[in-house]
Parts: C-alpha cells; sequence; structure tokens
C-alpha cells in the first residue's frame, strides 16, 4: 500500500496536520508522499490507484463532489480516502459520510489528525495550541491571550512545512512535550506580536476603507497580510458586518478572506462559498479573477 499525504499548506494548522502525518508514517515505515496544497490545486491523479490509500489534512479540494469523484475514477475506494478536516463548508456537503476520517468543527484539522492516527496517546500540547487557534478558541480569555496566540505567532518563526525540512523541531514537540521548549516559543511570539500590533495600526490608518461587498458592509484592506488582527484598531461589530483582506496574487487573482468577530446573524463562510471559496462561519476565503472580484 502507498500512502498519499495531502494538506492545507497555507497555514500551521495544515502543516501541523502534515508534519503529523509524516512523523506518523515515519515511525511505522510507510510508502508515502506529501502534498501541500490549496483548494484549486491540480491532484497527481496518474499516481492514484487501488493500491494508494489518500489522506486529506485539514482540507479537501474544492469543487468537493467532482474531485471526490475524480479521486474515485483514478481507482482508490472510497474506505481508503481518508479525511480529517473541520471546515463548516466541506462538512454541510456530506461527504465525510462517504468516506474516513473524522470531521467536525469543534476541533481543528490537526487535532483530528493526530486523533485518528494516534486514538490512544496524548495529544502534544503544541498541537493543541496551534488547534485551538484555528478554531478561534475563545473559551479561556486568558489562555488564549497568554498560550494560545502568542504560541502561534512564535511557531511560525519556528515551524515550516515539512516538505522542506527541519521536520525535527516537529517531532521535538510531539515526542518531548517540553514545557521550555513551549515557553520560549510562546516568548518569541509575545514579541513578535507587540511589533505586529504596532504595524496593524499603521497599515488601517493608512490603507484600509469602508465598503459594501456581496450585501455586508465591510471594513476592507488591501493586503498580503490575512488575519483579523489587522482590523483590531477599528473593527467595530456595531458599525461593520465583516473584515475582509484581499491582495491581487501574480496569476492576476483576487486571494481575499473574510472575518467576523461572532457578530450574530452573520457567517462568512456563506460569501466565500458563493464566491467558489469556502471556510467558517468566522472566517473564510476565496480566490477569483480580478473582473469577478471588482465587477
Amino acid at each position: 500500500m502507498k500512502y498519499m499525504f495531502f494538506y492545507h499548506k497555507s497555514d500551521l494548522d495544515g502543516l501541523c496536520s502534515g508534519a503529523i502525518a509524516k512523523y506518523y508514517a515515519d515511525l511505522h515505515n510507510w510508502d508515502y508522499s506529501l502534498y501541500p496544497i490549496e483548494h484549486y490545486d491540480n491532484l497527481p491523479f496518474d499516481k492514484m490507484n487501488r493500491n494508494t490509500t489518500a489522506f486529506f489534512l485539514d482540507i479537501f479540494p474544492q469543487p468537493y463532489e467532482e474531485r471526490l469523484q475524480q479521486i474515485v475514477d483514478a481507482g482508490i475506494p472510497q474506505n481508503q480516502i481518508v479525511v480529517c478536516d473541520h471546515h463548516k463548508t466541506f462538512i454541510d456537503t456530506g461527504i465525510p459520510e462517504l468516506v474516513s476520517g473524522e470531521c467536525q468543527t469543534f476541533y481543528s484539522g490537526c487535532e483530528l489528525t493526530w486523533n485518528w492516527l494516534f486514538p490512544d496517546k496524548d495529544m502534544p500540547q503544541a498541537v493543541h495550541l496551534l488547534g485551538r487557534y484555528d478554531v478561534w478558541d475563545k473559551s479561556n480569555p486568558k489562555k488564549r491571550i497568554e498560550q494560545i496566540v502568542p504560541f502561534q505567532y512564535g511557531a511560525r518563526m519556528e515551524l515550516v512545512d515539512p516538505i522542506f525540512g527541519k521536520h525535527e523541531n516537529w517531532v521535538k514537540l510531539f515526542e518531548e512535550e517540553s514545557e521550555k521548549e513551549i515557553t520560549r516559543i510562546i516568548k518569541l511570539g509575545k514579541d513578535i506580536l507587540a511589533y505586529e500590533e504596532a504595524e496593524n495600526i499603521k497599515t488601517v490608518q493608512q490603507y484600509a476603507f469602508d465598503a459594501e461587498f456581496r450585501g455586508l458592509k465591510v471594513i476592507a484592506c488591501c493586503s498580503s497580510k490575512f488575519s483579523s488582527n489587522v482590523f483590531a484598531s477599528k473593527w467595530d461589530p456595531e458599525i461593520y458586518d465583516a473584515m475582509l483582506c484581499f491582495c491581487i496574487t501574480n496569476d492576476l487573482q483576487v486571494k481575499t478572506s473574510l472575518y467576523v468577530d461572532d457578530k450574530e446573524g452573520v457567517d462568512v463562510s456563506i460569501v466565500a462559498k458563493e464566491m467558489g471559496g469556502g471556510g467558517h462561519k468566522g472566517a473564510a476565503g476565496f480566490i477569483v479573477p480580478m473582473e469577478d472580484f471588482f465587477s
């Protein structure tokens, strides 16, 4: 059996999912390949067959139903398609009921991946902290401020896509559960956040503007930095329905992210899905040609 691990390449939830898969495969001497992907990337269907198991971690490529059919047509049985994903737009398709894996919105992709591959092993603190950030867990505000958010920002400096090497940095966190290492990364993250807060204030002052987008009143900003934190100094749920970041890519597409901070009646995943993308109720995105975005 050959194993293919597809994982979301755009954030640490996806990268951690890929690192967990590599860690597991190395422990079990699997014959595997890693594929960091975005939603509309081409898939290597020519390498798929009935002797392949395909994992999709923190992502299932779009268009969902079409991609599932293509994977099955390539020869992979549905029970050998494993999906660990938490995105609402994917779960709503009903595909999780047709394949293996675990899909739900409470846990992040990396948390679901760990629980699926290591059901009898305690989840490392690093996986937990990265996961809680990705699902916007605000159940413990103090923990979010003091641990979850700083660890995320520190980890962005330390942890890279496992396909590019330095996988030992991930393994150290998976195996040793070093409190000293976690503390060091959190301290690094707090220093980064202090700098970014000042930069975000300047960005909003110079480049943010009010706009209407698909029926939502948004505060928008042309920026390649996709984060709701960009708007922290100006976000007001009494004035705006959502936050919108967008930038033009080198192939003249517009990459866009939408955010909302627990505002009743607003689900940005619906808007993203209408534009061919997807995501969560509070954070979603899409990529479209320039003419479709600015029309």
